[in-house]
């Protein structure tokens, strides 16, 4: 019996495979001139996120991690993409980390959330990275005004070193 190709093998179907079952992305616009001229990346982040679990019926609670890519980003983008998550609807339970890469970090998120499945340290996780902004050192005030008052706030900012 002649060997497997490498292509036919990278096809097979697994019970160990890693299934992406929703995939989107913002709209797109002229940059600094279109539609979103306006618009903090953490807003958009946020109706991206939230977008992703309700095309699919999926309770957020499941959601178990979330990793956002960055490209140099204030306080490694940490406190935008955790604002952006609970606007979204995610409980402050789910785990959440940024991936600041120059190039490609939204594939970097994706990839690290899709190595987490296949090792078994989650089941469900969401792999992002929000639009270039004309507004890089402002967090969107629509997300912190959501969630100010809440006891959840301070578990938001950034911790240790």
């Amino acid at each position: 019996m002649a060997p497997q190709s490498a292509h036919h093998r990278l096809l097979e179907k697994r019970d160990d495979d890693v299934v992406i079952v929703s995939a989107l992305r913002s709209a797109i616009t002229k940059g600094k001139k279109g539609g979103f001229k306006d618009t903090k990346p953490d807003f958009i982040l946020s109706n991206v996120l939230k977008a992703v679990y309700t095309r699919v019926n999926l309770d957020p609670k499941l959601i178990e991690d979330i990793a956002v890519g960055n490209v140099l980003p204030p306080g490694g983008g940490a406190s935008a993409a955790r604002m952006a998550a609970l606007h979204a609807g995610i409980p402050n339970t789910t785990a959440l980390n940024t991936v600041n890469r120059q190039c490609s970090s939204g594939l970097t998120a994706v990839t690290q959330i899709a190595n987490e499945i296949k090792v078994g340290q989650i089941d469900i996780g969401i792999g992002t990275s929000p639009p270039i902004s004309p507004f890089p050192t402002h967090h969107c005030h629509r997300c912190w005004c959501r969630v100010h008052d809440a006891w959840f706030w301070f578990s938001c900012r950034p911790r240790g070193i």
